[in-house]
């Protein structure tokens, strides 16, 4: 009775397994399956509808980008990795320091560079008559409805946090009233001009009252409270335009694809196999 007990249960289990991996929708020939449909909405927070939503956006892409031979080599995704790390007045180096710090490695952030410029690629292919160049009045008018994301200060008025045990960090970052015999605090007020180029970049993304991403300093582990902002000013236009210009363009490109595959997704066959 017991043997029989055990080889239904296994075979339920078979049966759960084969489900999960069962196709639900088919993409011209692309299959999605309930397990990519399951996990889209558990990394995304979706709905199952929401969720088959975007993997058919993304199939359709995917093919699109097969069928036009777009690709990324080596010396293209350096290329532009470089370019992001001069836009932040970093090395490579620097930035990848400044990225571990905010917990991404440094493998995921290059896969998401080529992503974009396997986008940008895809946009110049497809839409190249479609899209509008960016003037520099909307580069002005950004920089004047957003000079927030431009604000620089001359002094900073925190508290640097140090300890071996970066859990020990982490769970006081979360309850800065907790004890701790592990972790030395010292208050400090730095002149901007003085930072590295790295901690300046962290510094200055960190919102008063609020701690730093912690990250590594010879043995120990830093974060750093700050407390207050002194000697805000507005970089200048000149110095942001080539940024703000960038983040324009990438926002148009997104819009503009957008809608080309809301167009190409009315041609493509698609076909609903099971309950999702």
């Amino acid at each position: 009775m017991i043997k029989k007990i055990v080889i239904f249960m296994f075979g339920i289990s078979l049966a759960s397994a084969g489900l999960i991996n069962a196709v639900a929708v088919v993409v011209a020939n692309e299959p999605i399956t309930l397990l990519e449909i399951e996990k889209k909405k558990q990394q995304e927070g979706l709905s199952s509808a929401e969720a088959v939503n975007v993997l058919v956006d993304e199939k359709i892409k995917k093919q699109k980008i097969k069928e036009l031979g777009i690709e990324v080599d080596e010396y293209e995704l350096e290329e532009r990795i470089e370019f992001v790390a001069k836009q932040n007045n970093l090395s490579v180096e620097e930035l990848k320091e400044v990225l571990e710090a905010r917990f991404m490695s440094w493998q995921e952030y290059r896969k998401d560079i080529k992503e974009a410029v396997i986008n940008e690629k895809l946009s110049q292919k497809v839409l190249a008559d479609e899209l509008v160049a960016i003037e520099e009045e909307d580069v002005r008018i950004y920089y004047e409805n957003n000079q927030e994301e431009y604000q620089t200060a001359k002094e900073l008025e925190v508290v640097q946090y140090v300890s071996k045990d970066k859990n020990e960090l982490e769970r006081y970052t979360k309850n800065p009233l907790m004890l701790s015999e592990t972790i030395t605090s010292q208050e400090q007020t730095i002149a901007t001009q003085d930072l590295n180029p790295k901690l300046a970049t962290i510094l200055k993304e960190t919102k008063k009252g609020a701690f730093t991403p912690i990250f590594p300093a010879g043995d120990n582990f830093i974060t750093f409270l700050v407390k207050r902002k002194t000697g805000e000013e507005i970089a200048p236009f000149e110095s942001v335009q080539s940024r703000i210009r960038e983040k324009l363009n990438q926002s148009r490109r997104a819009q503009a694809i957008n809608s080309y595959f809301q167009k190409e997704r009315t041609k493509v066959d698609i076909r609903v196999v099971r309950d999702f």
